[in-house]
C-alpha cells in the first residue's frame, strides 16, 4: 500500500507540473526555430533528419547517417525523428508552419514526457523509501537536477530515453517488491524495447534491471522457460529495424563517429590515472565551475561532479556544491558496506549494479569517443535517478537521532537549493524571460 499515491503525492505533482510548464514556456517565445540560441545544437542537422522522414515516413529507416553537409547523427536512432514527423505533419494539418508546428510538438511531447518521468520517479522512490518528506525531497531533487532540467526543453531523444528508462527502473522496483509474473515480466521487456529504441546508451540500466531479476527470480524463469523464451525476443522484435538492417548495424557501430573522434584525441597511458580520479581543486575555493571542456579529454569525477552537483554561477554555491559533491559519495561508500535486510538487499543489488554499470560504460565512452556525445550526462540521465534513490535509501537506514542523519538530511536540501538556483539563472540567460513578449506570445499562440 506505500506505493499508492495520497492526496499530497497528486499535490506535489500538480506543482511540478506547474513548473514544467514554466521552464517550457520558452520554446514558445522564441522568435523562428532557426534562432541559434535554440535548444539544441545540432539543430540543422536535426532538422535535416526530421524533413526527410517527413518527405517518405515509411523509409524512416533508410536515411543516411550523415546529412548533406557530411554532419554524422548516426548516433540518433530513427524512431525519435518518425515520431516527430508524424507529430508535426499534425500540426500542419492544421494550418502550422514548420517552425511552429516543431515547437508546439516539442512544447507538448516534453511536457508529457516530464509529467511520466516525475510520476514514475514519485513511484520508484515510494517502493523503497516510507519517510514522506524525503520522498519529497528527493523527487524535487531529481526534478531540478541541473542536468535533466536543461534537457527537458531541448530537442533530442535523450529525454525520451529517460522517461523508458524511468518506466524500467520503476517496473523493476515492483517485481523485486512484489515477484515475477509473465505479466509484469511482458511489461519490463517492453520498457526495455522502447527505452533503446531512443538511445543505445539505455543498455546499462537495462543491463542491470535484468540481470538483477534473473538472479532473484532464477528458479521462476528456470520453471517457466517453455513458456516465456519468446518473451525474450520482445526487445530485439521492436527494434527490428535496428538489428535486422545493415544500417541499423551501422548505427550501433558507428565507426564513421569513432574515427572522427578517435583521430581527434588519443589517450596515452600516462594520463590515464589522471583521466579517471583527477579533480578540478580550484572548484573548492569557488573559483571556477566544473564545467569540462568537451573538446578535451577531462576528468570522469569531474564530468560526474559537474553533472550532478557543482555548476552553479554563484561562486558560494559552486563552493558549497564540491563539498556535496563529497559528502554524497560518502553516502554511496556508506550504502556499499552497509548490511541490509533481505527484502532490501534486492533493491540494493539493482541500484548498485546499474549505477556501477552505468559509471564504466560512462568511462568505456569517454575512451572510445573522448569528445563524443556518449561521454556527456545526458546520455545517462537516469544515473541522476538511480543517484538519488541510493541516497534516500542509505539515508533511510540511518537512525534518526544520529548525526549523519542530519548532516545527509541537510546536503540534500542544501543540493535542492543550489540546484533550483542553478536552473533559474541558466534559463534566464539563455532564454532571457521577457513577460511582455510572453503575453503577447500567448495572446497570439493560436493566431
Amino acid at each position: 500500500m506505500k506505493n499508492m499515491l495520497t492526496s499530497s503525492d497528486k499535490l506535489v505533482l500538480i506543482s511540478c507540473s506547474i513548473v514544467s510548464i514554466f521552464l517550457l514556456i520558452p520554446i514558445l517565445m522564441i522568435d523562428g526555430i532557426n534562432r541559434f540560441a535554440y535548444p539544441s545544437p545540432d539543430l540543422n542537422a536535426h532538422i535535416w533528419y526530421l524533413k526527410e522522414v517527413m518527405s517518405s515516413i515509411k523509409e524512416f529507416n533508410n536515411v543516411p547517417i550523415q546529412d548533406q553537409f557530411g554532419y554524422n547523427i548516426g548516433h540518433n536512432l530513427p524512431l525519435f525523428y518518425l515520431v516527430y514527423a508524424v507529430i508535426v505533419k499534425t500540426f500542419q494539418q492544421l494550418n502550422f508552419d514548420l517552425n511552429q508546428s516543431l515547437q508546439y510538438s516539442i512544447f507538448f511531447t516534453n511536457f508529457f514526457l516530464i509529467s511520466i518521468i516525475n510520476f514514475n520517479i514519485l513511484k520508484s522512490i515510494k517502493q523503497i523509501i516510507d519517510k514522506k518528506f524525503l520522498q519529497y525531497l528527493i523527487l524535487l531533487s531529481i526534478f531540478f537536477s541541473y542536468e535533466i532540467a536543461i534537457n527537458v526543453w531541448r530537442w533530442i531523444p535523450g529525454i525520451w530515453a529517460f522517461t523508458l528508462s524511468t518506466i524500467v527502473i520503476r517496473y523493476t522496483l515492483e517485481i523485486l517488491d512484489n515477484g515475477i509474473s509473465k505479466k509484469r515480466l511482458a511489461k519490463l521487456l517492453v520498457a526495455y524495447g522502447f527505452a533503446f529504441s531512443f538511445k543505445i546508451s539505455v543498455v546499462s540500466v537495462l543491463v542491470a534491471s535484468f540481470f538483477t531479476i534473473f538472479y532473484k527470480f532464477f528458479e521462476w524463469f528456470i520453471k517457466n522457460l517453455k513458456d516465456i523464451w519468446m518473451f525474450l525476443f520482445i526487445p530485439i522484435f521492436i527494434n527490428f529495424y535496428t538489428f535486422f538492417t545493415t544500417i541499423g548495424w551501422e548505427r550501433i557501430l558507428n565507426n564513421q563517429l569513432k574515427s572522427k573522434y578517435r583521430s581527434e584525441y588519443n589517450l596515452n597511458i600516462d594520463s590515464f590515472n589522471e583521466f579517471l580520479f583527477s579533480f578540478q581543486l580550484s572548484s573548492f575555493i569557488g573559483i571556477e565551475p566544473i564545467r569540462p571542456n568537451y573538446g578535451t579529454m577531462v576528468s570522469v569525477l569531474d564530468k560526474l561532479s559537474q553533472s550532478l552537483f557543482t555548476f552553479s554561477n554563484n561562486k558560494l554555491f559552486l563552493t558549497i556544491g564540491s563539498y556535496l559533491f563529497v559528502i554524497f559519495l560518502v553516502i554511496h561508500i556508506k550504502f556499499i558496506i552497509s548490511s541490509t535486510n533481505s527484502k532490501d538487499r534486492n533493491f540494493k543489488q539493482f541500484l548498485l549494479s546499474a549505477e556501477l554499470i552505468t559509471i564504466i560504460l560512462f568511462v568505456y565512452y569517454s575512451l572510445y569517443l573522448p569528445i563524443g556525445n556518449p561521454s556527456r550526462m545526458r546520455y545517462n540521465l537516469w544515473l541522476i535517478l538511480i543517484f538519488f534513490l541510493i541516497t534516500g535509501f542509505q539515508i533511510q537506514s540511518e537512525k534518526k537521532q544520529s548525526l549523519n542523519y542530519f548532516y545527509f538530511y541537510s546536503a540534500i536540501y542544501s543540493y535542492l537549493i543550489i540546484t533550483s538556483h542553478s536552473v533559474f539563472i541558466y534559463m534566464n540567460n539563455l532564454f532571457d524571460y521577457d513577460f511582455d513578449k510572453l503575453l503577447n506570445k500567448a495572446l497570439n499562440l493560436f493566431m
